[in-house]
């Protein structure tokens, strides 16, 4: 996974989707951690594709507020959507990120749906990340220990994670945050 160098430049570009989106908005508005500082900070754009955008929007959340970009992947084979296991607009945001990176390179895509991750991981490789390992790995210049402890309690009230994984992330943590 590519990092700032010693230089201070930033990441490539980062694609988002919805559930990461709503995790974060979920997480500032509960616990008021704004964790779209720390990928404003690390990348030089914060993208999303039009699906995304209107999924957001048929949430209910506007997307002005925010510094996304939004990109288009183009067309996208019929193949690929299939493959992807979208159906109408299920699966279309993640598709669409996905098919995105595969053409343009310097793009990352952050996830924290765990299906399109291991979809993506197919396709894209190292170029997709999960989002609570990234934040575990990218932030410790931003976040104390306790805030990231409370940042993966919030994530676990949302959406449950296995005990073993929600153990290994809360182990992960407290070895990598020392303040």
């Amino acid at each position: 996974m590519p990092r700032r160098n010693m230089g201070g430049e930033k990441m490539p570009n980062l694609l988002l989707d919805t559930s990461t989106i709503i995790k974060c908005i979920y997480i500032k508005h509960n616990a008021g951690i704004d964790i779209f500082y720390v990928f404003d900070d690390l990348f030089d754009n914060v993208d999303i594709t039009k699906a995304i955008s209107n999924e957001i929007k048929d949430q209910k959340i506007n997307t002005d507020t925010f510094n996304f970009r939004i990109v288009s992947p183009g067309k996208i084979p019929k193949e690929f959507l299939i493959d992807m296991d979208v159906i109408g607009k299920k699966n279309l945001g993640e598709a669409e990120a996905i098919w995105y990176c595969i053409k343009n390179k310097k793009e990352i895509f952050i996830t924290d749906d765990i299906g399109a991750f291991w979809k993506g991981k197919e396709k894209i490789d190292d170029r997709i990340l999960y989002f609570i390992p990234f934040l575990i790995e990218e932030s410790q210049e931003y976040f104390s220990r306790k805030e990231m402890l409370v940042i993966l309690n919030e994530r676990h009230k949302m959406r449950k994670f296995t005990i073993r994984l929600y153990s290994k992330f809360q182990k992960d943590i407290k070895q990598k945050f020392w303040k």
